[in-house]
């Protein structure tokens, strides 16, 4: 037992110090504008395995904005706990900001989930939660690492008492203890309450965790474990660690399996020769916040069907999973334009974290289809002078909001289309909801009945003779 203590000890001392390098960072505070820093919301991104398809949740209001994705694996059980536990995350938030007035609209409370998933074997499934809430004008932050384990054979979700016994929970709060103590950024906060409590062997400490092919990663949120840790805190502890605890070998030693590539149709982008009148009304439909193959790919047959076209503002993060729409889109001579890579809120980041927004998703555009997007479109229609300032492309907004995110009513959608629609119009709607590809059946053949040509907003731009400068904003063109 001497041995195995001193084991325990030297691998956590080593173990401390490879995290020192990798995950410590300064305290939280504002850059130079007074925006808080989110730089640390995309540290594990480059780890990601992805499973499954994502499904985003876009919620504008007039003091929040929420924009949420999690996985959809097809497993009903699976999907079923997964959407409880995002449903629950969102009524916290709206909770939380149901009496908050922004005092300027571009600064909007914000609630952000964005998602990882690892595969430990062809049985086990971890998905990690990065939450962020902010609250603008606020001391602090919220941020939050929340994660769900399944089996996907049996579609229960993995707790540490499945596969742990013994007094597991004492001698996983003994390693966090030294863990933190032995950390410069904690070391000082073993004498406060909140962390005596929030290390304390209880399984609600432990709750969030995920399972790699060789370790245990635990995630502790912001003030668990000190009243100035804004920030989620991790631990690892290897297996091998905790042997004489773990009651099942196999669920832990498997090798994890390599994730196939979805195979593409092109890498290139067909020149279509769409021929477009500038003499003719036309008007460009927008679509923001996809790829989603069960909506995304309705609209698409309908463009098809009708001999349309338009432009798809899409988000980073659903690329990889969704390339082969990518490549149809513009195969069948629509445009794809970049709609940030999470869907974070630009006017609170700062200039490296807006570049990385936009530089990520042309990259994972870039990876799908092989070219990448001329403009883009902030997310909530929100920009200030920083975002133009530092945006290298147009900046692509709307004249008519169909506000069908609100109603989801294809009859109300198909209304505002048709009655107030003009020439040069641009058209926001959204290719994530069931309803809008409703609408988008009847507004299509409709317009074309009304003789407008349905163009991309790269066509709208060219025929008009305007061009599109990076850093400006743009909404319509009228003759």
């Amino acid at each position: 037992m001497k041995r195995l203590t001193f084991t325990l000890i030297i691998a956590l001392l080593i173990l401390t110090t490879a995290n020192a390098s990798e995950y410590e960072k300064p305290p939280h505070i504002p850059d130079s504008r007074g925006n808080p820093n989110y730089s640390y919301l995309e540290k594990f991104n480059t780890k990601n395995k992805e499973v499954g398809t994502v499904e985003s949740i876009i919620e504008y209001g007039d003091n929040s904005v929420i924009g949420v994705h999690y996985p959809i694996l097809g497993k009903e059980k699976i999907d079923a706990t997964t959407k409880t536990f995002i449903d629950k995350k969102i009524l916290e938030f709206k909770n939380q900001v149901v009496n908050y007035k922004t005092p300027n609209n571009s600064i909007k409370a914000e609630l952000n989930i964005d998602n990882e998933t690892l595969l430990l074997n062809d049985k086990i499934l971890s998905i990690k939660f990065n939450t962020f809430i902010n609250m603008p004008f606020s001391t602090h932050t919220e941020n939050g690492t929340f994660t769900l384990v399944y089996d996907l054979e049996t579609q229960a979700q993995v707790k540490l008492k499945d596969f742990m016994n013994g007094d597991y929970l004492k001698m996983i709060s003994q390693l966090a203890v030294k863990s933190f103590e032995s950390n410069t950024l904690y070391s000082n906060h073993a004498v406060f309450d909140s962390f005596i409590a929030g290390t304390a062997p209880r399984d609600e400490n432990f709750e969030n965790f995920i399972l790699e092919k060789d370790k245990i990663i635990f995630f502790f949120q912001s003030y668990q474990i000190s009243p100035d840790a804004t920030d989620t805190a991790l631990m690892e502890i290897p297996y091998i660690d905790l042997q004489e605890f773990l009651n099942t070998q196999a669920l832990l030693k498997q090798p994890v399996p390599s994730i196939p590539k979805k195979n593409g149709v092109t890498e290139n982008q067909l020149d279509v020769g769409r021929k477009v009148d500038p003499k003719k009304p036309m008007v460009a439909l927008t679509f923001d916040d996809g790829p989603n193959s069960k909506t995304t790919i309705p609209i698409l047959d309908t463009l098809k069907a009708n001999d349309a076209v338009a432009t798809f503002y899409v988000i980073g993060n659903r690329i990889s999973a969704n390339k082969a729409i990518l490549i149809r889109m513009i195969n069948e001579g629509n445009e794809i334009g970049n709609h940030t890579y999470n869907h974070k809120q630009l006017t609170i980041l700062t200039p490296i974290q807006m570049k990385d927004q936009i530089n990520k998703t042309q990259a994972a555009i870039k990876a799908a289809i092989g070219i990448t997007s001329k403009t883009m479109r902030p997310t909530y229609g929100s920009y200030n002078d920083d975002v133009k300032k530092y945006m290298d492309m147009p900046l692509i907004l709307w004249s008519m909001d169909t506000r069908d995110w609100q109603s989801k009513n294809p009859k109300a959608v198909i209304k505002i289309v048709l009655d107030k629609v003009k020439d040069g119009d641009i058209i926001l709607m959204h290719d994530i909801y069931p309803s809008t590809a409703e609408a988008v059946k009847d507004i299509v053949p409709k317009l074309k009945e009304r003789g407008f040509q349905l163009v991309t907003v790269s066509e709208l731009y060219e025929a008009r003779g305007k061009a599109l400068q990076a850093g400006n904003i743009y909404n319509k063109v009228r003759r």
